[in-house]
């Protein structure tokens, strides 16, 4: 490895390691704030594990740098990189974040009936939605446990390898096949949360709104599969950043949005509300084609790779 490439290997890493101590940050708030206010002193776990894991990823990241050997190198690399995104991304991102809040107030505040969230939330282990700070301290987990995942999607091509030639056009496949289910998930929610959320504009499908509620997070994760993968495969900063706020914005706008301009001017925000979430469709719908092209320039350098016009190809594609 080249003294250029060890410095971006060690930027990348460095950047994934700041994202896993923010989610721990996060997550340590959170979970240290609901224990005093709910008096639930098991809470607390949640910060010594944070702290554990924070602990194991900073001795497997120094011991991938110091090791001389191969194999217990590339050990170390993947305990830093797996217990990241297991915990971090995961655990309190995708499980305590995204599930036990984000989806809880979606429902709740969405109007679902009780039994439902008594049966997806039971007591006393959760506490339905009646502290803002600890709701929104709950959600901001996803907020950082997705900004972590980005960061272990462009720490992948700096993995240590058993050989030092490199595979761009196989891992650049690979990432393609994987953003088309998460394309169609998102060919196939998109029209019918359109679809659905019109009808609840006119008042004619009530009793659909937390069926609503259920899809657009499935839509939402298929938005997230896709910021993650087009991360990966290097495509424009710009079209990953908007579409880790549309997957931010859109179902917390979705929440809230009957709290704002209450009255006729309501129209309004529904209409921006419906406005975001078609913007999100053509987003993630410009990612999957980005996500296509950088595969298309992976091939084009494997079988011939000359310099100035893998540059001028990957300038059309990418951007």
């Amino acid at each position: 490895m080249s003294p250029r490439t060890r410095a971006d290997a060690h930027r990348a890493e460095r950047s994934a390691l700041l994202a896993a101590i923010s989610v721990a940050v996060a997550t340590s708030i959170h979970h240290a704030y609901g224990a005093i206010v709910y008096h639930t002193p098991w809470r607390l776990d949640a910060v010594v594990i944070s702290a554990l894991t924070v602990a194991v990823m900073l001795a497997a990241l120094k011991l991938s740098r110091a090791v001389a050997n191969a194999t217990l190198r590339r050990v170390a690399w993947w305990t830093f990189w797996g217990v990241n995104a297991v915990v971090f991304v995961l655990l309190l991102g995708a499980f305590e974040g995204l599930y036990n809040h984000a989806l809880k107030d979606l429902l709740y505040f969405g109007g679902a009936p009780f039994a439902l969230m008594r049966a997806l939330f039971p007591a006393p282990r959760y506490e339905l939605p009646n502290n803002w700070f600890f709701e929104v301290t709950g959600v901001f987990q996803v907020v950082v446990a997705a900004i972590s995942a980005i960061q272990l999607a462009r720490l992948l091509p700096h993995r240590p390898r058993r050989a030092d030639t490199t595979r761009p056009a196989s891992e650049a496949s690979m990432t393609a096949r994987l953003a088309k289910p998460a394309l169609w998930t998102i060919r196939l929610t998109g029209p019918v949360q359109v679809a659905v959320g019109i009808a609840l504009w006119m008042g004619r499908a009530i009793p659909l709104r937390p069926a609503h509620m259920l899809v657009g997070v499935v839509f939402d994760l298929a938005l997230v599969s896709l910021v993650v993968l087009g991360a990966l495969a290097g495509v424009r900063r710009a079209a990953v950043l908007a579409g880790i706020a549309l997957a931010v914005v859109v179902p917390v706008f979705g929440v809230v949005q009957a709290r704002i301009l209450p009255g006729p001017e309501h129209w309004v925000v529904r209409a921006a509300h419906l406005l975001l979430g078609i913007i999100a469709m053509v987003v993630a719908t410009r990612l999957a084609r980005f996500i296509h092209s950088s595969r298309t320039v992976a091939q084009t350098t494997t079988r011939a790779p000359d310099g100035a016009a893998h540059a001028n190809a990957q300038r059309r594609v990418l951007g």
